[in-house]
């Protein structure tokens, strides 16, 4: 690829139509004073990613035809304009050449961001990639050679990536981002010391072998849990995912009854009752009727593998109310995630080797290749490399 500074247009790709992903050229546009370029390092190809190709009639009315793909990017500015802010959220200087991911700040002014203080659900300022085409500047996200991040007055946020961190390892920062705010979640109106919420030496289930679930199991594995059980499928995800942090897993393509898995957990927890928490990350809907029949009761648990609309299925109310079990959803990243994730990835790889979790990297015109891959469970992880 040429450098992105040497070249007049650059590539990105879209979800032109229902299960139609392509590239295109695109020209330059001038950078404004307000505005950012980023190089594109790698972009992972995220579960989301494929559900939005395969999206279903309720997934598809609510997507921006045609559809900026990829989201979970790193890369290094090759152009900042002076109205963008010096340093990134944790109060580092950000200048040219530096690794970094890069958002639409939040307004800081609607009810969410001053009232509410989730900036995560801001209303008065909308995110740069579910802004409809017309209304966009420059187009591309992170399957792109650049990200030029187009703000209407330097209203950017920056989170700085870590040098000696691996790209495979650096891609993976929006992930860890949601695998720690599902772990923070499950902390959330709990006391462990009195059994309530996730605490050191909690029992934990993890729904699901793909990078959210593997990097749940991580996250808990370095925060304390006793016992980490993770169940999916294929084998080759779950050897990994074992090797990595999983304490045991279960295979459903081995263990094919419903009741059948929840009984495995049940006998590998203590006197039997279930788990402390479990986190669904499968995406599968049955996962969530398994995961209120796993939990103990007063457990907790997560949802955060439904990112996207699905068809949905029926279940019985009193599963909750019969086991007294918190239930917690998990949407949308906030600032202090972010930096949370990259002083957490700064600190603990190579110690943490997420890396193994990119099984495959393809060139941008393979992208969808990389994104049928990951729909058939080829890959754990797939990344475009530009």
């Amino acid at each position: 690829m040429l450098a992105a500074t040497e070249s007049q247009h650059y590539r990105a790709a879209s979800l032109d139509s229902p299960g139609t992903v392509a590239v295109h050229e695109y020209e330059r546009q001038p950078v404004l004073d307000t505005d950012a370029v980023v190089e594109i390092e790698m972009c992972g190809v995220c579960g989301s990613d494929v559900h939005w190709v395969h999206a279903n009639e309720v997934g598809q009315a609510q997507i921006p035809y045609p559809f900026d793909l990829g989201h979970e990017w790193v890369g290094r500015v090759v152009e900042k304009g002076s109205a963008v802010p010096s340093h990134d959220l944790a109060g580092e200087l950000v200048d040219v050449g530096d690794r970094v991911w890069v958002m639409r700040a939040p307004c800081g002014k609607c009810y969410a961001c001053a009232v509410l203080r989730h900036h995560e659900a801001c209303i008065g300022r909308p995110s740069m990639l579910t802004l409809p085409a017309e209304q966009r500047r420059v187009r591309g996200w992170g399957f792109a050679d650049i990200h030029h991040a187009a703000s209407t007055d330097g209203d950017l946020s920056f989170v700085k990536v870590a040098e000696h961190v691996a790209a495979e390892a650096a891609v993976l920062l929006e992930p860890l981002t949601n695998a720690l705010t599902a772990i923070e979640r499950s902390m959330q109106g709990g006391a462990p010391q009195a059994g309530i919420g996730y605490g050191p030496g909690a029992t934990v289930v993890v729904q699901g072998a793909g990078p959210i679930g593997a990097l749940i199991a991580c996250v808990a594995r370095l925060t304390g849990a006793d016992r980490i059980i993770v169940v999916g499928a294929p084998a080759n995800r779950l050897e990994l995912v074992k090797d990595l942090a999983a304490d045991e897993v279960i295979n459903i393509e081995e263990v094919t009854d419903p009741d059948e898995r929840v009984e495995l957990v049940r006998e590998m927890t203590p006197h039997g009752l279930g788990p402390d928490v479990v986190y669904e990350a499968a995406g599968v809907p049955i996962a969530w009727i398994e995961a209120l029949q796993m939990v103990r009761q007063f457990g907790t648990i997560v949802e955060v593998g439904h990112f996207t609309p699905r068809d949905p299925i029926p279940f019985d109310p009193f599963l909750i109310c019969s086991k007294a079990c918190s239930i917690y959803g998990h949407y949308g990243l906030s600032n202090q995630a972010w930096v949370t994730a990259a002083k957490f990835l700064a600190r603990h790889w190579p110690a943490m080797r997420i890396d193994r979790l990119v099984t495959n990297v393809y060139p941008l015109d393979q992208l969808p290749e990389a994104i049928e891959n990951m729909r058939r469970g080829v890959d754990l992880k797939a990344a475009i490399r530009p």
